[in-house]
């Protein structure tokens, strides 16, 4: 019994032969639709249920107005249809998120039983002793379009995203090809090839964020020579971006200011965290405004003055201020 029948009796299954209203015809597409889709055994993403939703607005809009306006019963004497069979599939469409939710929760609970095998053993090529946690056995579940995991430093995060891998490949029948891994750093990317690639024998395309957008440019753009920016040229962009952007606004220099004075005293070791930022939130940084603005003033005269002038003040001004120096 699907999760729907358990919620409201299935009521009228069969269809009457009432082809004169166009609403009701759809309303009834809709519904077979979505009831086939939570009686299937696996998780739903809402890339399968959230363009049928849209491909039948007009219709729900439909409904949704008689709904508001107790006209069903009239709706549905007048079209021979049956009451319990339209208020049914108003009540579907109406919470198909929620419905979707408990159904997908119900197959990852029936999932961790009937897969515990196949789980406690997933990762034995890479280490006898890794085991994974629920949480991470419910990432492997999940088969969501979007889905985020959070985990600190060392709570296997790496581990989680190679049984993942490997689950994709058994048990949903994925090629490999299809499967990209993307991390930050290359450490993270060695690692992820040794355990996917190497212990694992699975040959999907892993690398990291950096190197993937370069490939996709250079796919859609093979004539086009592309390099990676060098210091020459990323010091004129930012100087060209603080010239034409930040210095123009005085609130964003405000900001600016705030932002890179609040780390002055970090990293914070102690435990009132509260009263560290409202020190930072009272301090005074008029030192540091009075040299932005002589800055500024430096910046916006620098169109009718040479380049070296400019640079001179830029560079004194980063070098001043050491906090800044991981901006360049």
């Amino acid at each position: 019994m699907s999760l729907l029948d358990k919620l409201l009796p299935r009521g009228i299954k069969n269809k009457k032969e009432v082809a004169q209203n166009e609403n009701l015809i759809k309303l009834h597409e809709l519904y077979d639709a979505l009831s086939d889709l939570l009686e299937c055994n696996r998780y739903i993403s809402k890339r399968e249920y959230v363009p049928l939703i849209n491909n039948y607005v007009n219709t729900i809009h439909f409904f949704d107005a008689i709904k508001s306006g107790n006209m069903v019963e009239q709706f549905c004497v007048k079209n021979a249809e049956d009451s319990i069979y339209v208020n049914k599939a108003i009540h579907t469409y109406s919470e198909i998120d929620k419905l979707i939710d408990e159904h997908n929760e119900e197959f990852i609970v029936n999932s961790l039983d009937s897969e515990k095998q196949y789980l406690d053993n997933v990762l034995k090529p890479i280490d006898e002793a890794i085991i994974l946690d629920d949480d991470q056995r419910r990432v492997v579940l999940s088969d969501e379009d979007y889905t985020l995991v959070i985990a600190g430093a060392g709570a296997g995060k790496t581990t989680t995203v190679a049984a993942k891998v490997k689950y994709l490949v058994d048990k949903q029948g994925v090629n490999p090809s299809q499967i990209l891994v993307v991390s930050f750093t290359n450490k993270a990317v060695n690692e992820l090839k040794e355990k996917i690639q190497g212990q694992l024998g699975i040959q999907c395309p892993i690398a990291t964020f950096h190197s993937t957008g370069n490939a996709i440019i250079h796919k859609n753009s093979p004539d086009e020579k592309l390099n990676i920016v060098d210091n020459t040229k990323l010091y004129f962009v930012i100087r060209d971006y603080f010239r034409n952007s930040i210095m123009r606004n005085e609130s964003v220099v405000n900001n600016l200011i705030m932002f890179f004075a609040s780390y002055f005293d970090a990293p914070y070791v102690g435990e009132d965290f509260n009263g560290f930022f409202n020190n930072i939130a009272k301090a005074n940084y008029s030192t540091m405004r009075s040299d932005l603005e002589e800055f500024k003033r430096n910046v916006i005269d620098a169109r009718t003055k040479n380049q070296s002038l400019f640079k001179m003040n830029f560079y004194a001004l980063i070098k001043k201020w050491k906090s800044l120096t991981f901006f360049i």
